[in-house]
């Protein structure tokens, strides 16, 4: 290959890599262009994080697909099974196998007589002076030896695919940042609305139930003047713990709606209705209010009581809008705040039926 021709190759990828901050459609393109750059039969790029004993393959494309190739993304290996990776990982340079070398461990002549390979180039992938993976380039067609100019074409491309993973990797930690309320570790409001115009679009659709809990903890500002505000945010910190640890997993959004106000969205789960099931959302409500108010939250000397006010409303598939959702789960709040505080009401269902009628 010509010296321009590996200009080329290079500069195609490390645009490709720029042009996007997805990790899969960047890795795709370069798994491709370095592959017909290299004029290989199949190229793959394959992440290890440190101290880690397995790798997962992050991106494959061959010039022959097999039917379990599109499967193996994601999937991982372990090191100790294959020597040759290990080598890699652990002394972070180049390696060449050639399955007709004597020299070739049973491991890896297994593995290459199983994936079908005649040769194959491991290089690293190296971000912040140590292996973070390997680039890896398969001969199945012929016999095949790498010589000085491929390897450092092929170091280049390995290069460029450990600046993709660590651009990806920024990228993500940025997002979930500007989506993370910073005193709490909670969804903040912003994503929070976010979230709820989804839910609320997969309610019309499929006709699943949605509720709503607006909770407030009750006389925060007294709590702040009597304790301070570190203590107050470390309030807000232990309230916000709770929250998270008794709800659903994946499933159920916490998030920090204002100053001391929370709101969680339960998808799925049915709120002003007849049924009674330990997981309707006043059930839900009540759980997290005892929860709150069972918790001394580690202050030193006599515990003050702490409580909480949960507005709850439902939203069902004929109903109105996400704004329409929340102000009922905020009048349910302020009622539940005019009735004396550290307790449950639930907006009626009549409440949201007039939100719809106004909105039609």
């Amino acid at each position: 290959m010509s010296h321009a021709t590996r200009f080329t190759v290079t500069a195609e990828i490390a645009a490709a890599i720029v042009s996007s901050h997805v990790l899969d459609e960047v890795l795709a393109n370069v798994v491709r262009g370095a592959a017909e750059a290299m004029e290989v039969s199949e190229c793959s790029i394959y992440r290890c994080a440190r101290g880690e004993s397995e790798a997962t393959c992050l991106a494959l494309w061959s010039l022959a697909p097999e039917p379990g190739d599109s499967e193996w993304v994601g999937g991982r290996v372990r090191l100790a099974d294959h020597p040759g990776f290990a080598r890699v990982m652990e002394q972070g340079r180049v390696v060449a196998h050639y399955l007709d070398d004597r020299g070739l461990s049973d491991a890896d002549r297994e593995r290459m007589e199983a994936w079908g390979e005649y040769a194959t180039l491991l290089v690293p992938l190296v971000s912040g002076g140590e292996a973070i993976g390997w680039l890896s380039l398969a001969e199945k067609r012929h016999r095949r030896v790498f010589g000085m100019r491929e390897r450092e074409l092929a170091a280049t491309l390995a290069a460029l695919s450990a600046v993709a993973i660590e651009n990806a990797r920024l990228h993500a930690g940025l997002e979930e940042a500007a989506i993370t309320d910073g005193l709490t570790g909670l969804h903040n409001h912003r994503y929070f609305y976010r979230r709820l115009g989804e839910e609320v679009a997969r309610t019309w659709r499929y006709g699943m139930p949605l509720s709503l809990l607006m909770i407030d903890l009750d006389d925060f500002k007294r709590f702040n003047d009597r304790l301070g505000h570190r203590a107050g945010d470390a309030l807000l910190r232990g309230v916000a713990g709770l929250l998270r640890y008794g709800t659903r997993n994946k499933v159920d959004l916490v998030a920090r709606y204002g100053g001391e106000e929370f709101a969680v969205m339960l998808p799925a789960t049915m709120a002003g209705g007849d049924e009674e099931t330990e997981h309707t959302a006043e059930a839900v409500a009540e759980r997290l209010r005892l929860c709150v108010a069972g918790e001394p939250f580690g202050f030193a000397g006599p515990a003050p009581v702490v409580t909480v006010s949960i507005g709850v409303a439902g939203l069902r598939s004929d109903e109105p809008s996400a704004d329409a959702l929340v102000q009922a789960a905020d009048e349910a709040l302020y009622a539940a705040k005019r009735l004396g505080k550290d307790r449950v009401v639930v907006a009626p269902i009549e409440r949201l039926l007039g939100a719809r009628r106004r909105h039609a």
